[in-house]
């Protein structure tokens, strides 16, 4: 039986230089993330990643080149796997991947695929295979010994907050199979496993041990963050409740251990979310649940009580806020259900304080509902009646509310069109049934004169 399981693997084995990352990863999550058995588990991804490294191999010294970005897709696929099975092959590899790098005078390769974007050795702030945070060898290994100054200058780190990767030097805690399984375990699957993960693995050690901590912490967090930012930009029904508690938990924790990386998370998750004109969401999510950036009446880390930024942050500048209302449609199709959903998605749902934003967007929404009414019943060759007396209610429905005074100036200039259109019958048996007419002290809080007597001498046609 052990035979044939082997060969089963073996014929399984298929990662195509025309689309690596996509196979590799579909080995990984049937053979070896599935995969109950440590062994085989640990003998499945060796395969893979043995194909892989040839595939890269292949693919960065083809002519005519191969495009830049799917070079760097596939480096970083198999690093970050390598992170949770095996990071000694990795390491060795990439050292080979270097050299041949240097030898081919392939410079600027080696700046612009691994060292800007941290692709080299797999270190101990990577992945709990290794336990050396001081080691310095990780930095070393991006510079090329021997070379100008001028070209030493441009091979920088990306990030002042983490070091690159790796060192022979680091001490593995286990090299076994018993290892690679915790490690296994360590990979985060839901923000729930991130909690769990974060209280078993970094709040049970010893507070000594700070920088042991924090480096098992953001390990997490890395994984967390990739995991949120995927949900929230590439699920088909985005379930605003699930999102707002699975980012709380991970702003929850980080205000204990690293509140920067998560405020610059979430910086780089509202620039995204406003490009994609998600401002629905950021509203219901985002600040409806105060989860921006952490400060100091969040965590100690920060002192300045007085920060005016993180209030500030809340809020979409007025180009964005005026392209935002550029793209709400209401649909000639159903123009009352659009309004109201509209307004109730839109305007309702505003932050209080954002009194600006919410009325420019219900005037907006009105100016729409006004003209299609209009449409309905002056200019289409068969006037929709009834299409246009289910939009007039809900427009003064929602008028009520929002702004009175406009759907007044409006509804007798609409008057006076029906009058010159001899649409009579639609004045009695719509507007005059169904008190459509002028808004007042009876209907809204915005007026007090409840014996005024124009709203009702409104409905008389002279």
């Amino acid at each position: 039986m052990a035979a044939k399981k082997e060969i089963d693997v073996e014929k399984e084995i298929l990662i195509t230089e025309e689309t690596p990352v996509e196979d590799f990863e579909k080995l990984i999550k049937e053979n070896v993330e599935n995969c109950v058995d440590d062994d085989e588990r640990i003998s499945n991804f060796d395969k893979y990643s043995a194909e892989m490294r040839s595939v890269i191999n292949k693919i960065l010294f083809k002519t005519p080149p191969v495009p830049k970005e799917k070079l760097l897709a596939t480096f970083k696929t198999y690093r970050d796997e390598a992170c949770f099975y095996n990071p000694y092959d990795y390491n060795d590899w990439i050292r080979e991947i270097k050299s041949n790098l240097i030898e081919r005078k392939m410079v600027d390769a080696w700046e612009e695929i691994i060292v800007k974007n941290q692709l080299g050795l797999l270190w101990a702030r990577d992945c709990d295979f290794f336990d050396d945070i001081e080691d310095k060898e990780p930095i070393e290994f991006y510079k090329i010994k021997n070379d100008s100054d001028d070209s030493n200058k441009r091979i920088k780190l990306t990030s002042d907050k983490v070091d690159p990767q790796e060192t022979k030097n680091c001490s593995p805690k286990s090299n076994d199979a018993k290892s690679t399984q915790n490690v296994k375990k360590d990979k985060v699957t839901s923000a729930d496993h991130y909690l769990k993960l974060v209280k078993e693995k970094v709040e049970e050690i010893d507070p000594d041990e700070e920088n042991k901590k924090i480096t098992i912490f953001d390990n997490l967090s890395k994984q967390i963050r990739d995991i949120l930012k995927e949900a929230i930009l590439n699920s088909a029904d985005l379930d605003y409740n699930k999102l707002a508690r699975d980012i709380k938990i991970y702003r929850d924790e980080a205000c204990f251990y690293n509140p920067y990386d998560y405020n610059d998370w979430i910086v780089e998750i509202k620039n995204l979310i406003l490009t994609r004109k998600m401002f629905s969401f950021w509203e219901k999510v985002i600040v409806k649940n105060e989860l921006g950036l952490l400060w100091a009446r969040d965590c100690d880390f920060f002192d300045d009580m007085e920060d005016e930024e993180p209030q500030k942050f809340y809020k979409i500048d007025s180009q964005t806020s005026k392209d935002h209302i550029k793209s709400l449609k209401v649909g000639i199709l159903t123009p009352a259900e659009d309004y109201r959903n509209l307004v109730k998605k839109e305007v309702e749902e505003i932050d209080p304080e954002e009194d600006d934003v919410k009325m420019d967007i219900f005037d907006d929404l009105s100016n729409q509902i006004q003209t299609i009414i209009n449409r309905l019943l002056f200019e289409e060759e068969i006037p929709e009646l009834e299409k246009a007396a289910e939009a007039l209610k809900a427009y003064r429905e929602e008028a009520c509310f929002y702004n009175p005074y406009d759907y007044n100036s409006w509804i007798k200039i609409f008057k006076s069109k029906i009058i010159e259109k001899k649409m009579l019958d639609f004045w009695k048996n719509v507007i005059v049934k169904n008190e459509l007419g002028l808004l007042w002290a009876r209907d809204c809080d915005f007026f007090d004169d409840m014996e005024d007597k124009e709203p009702e001498n409104f409905y008389k046609i002279e």
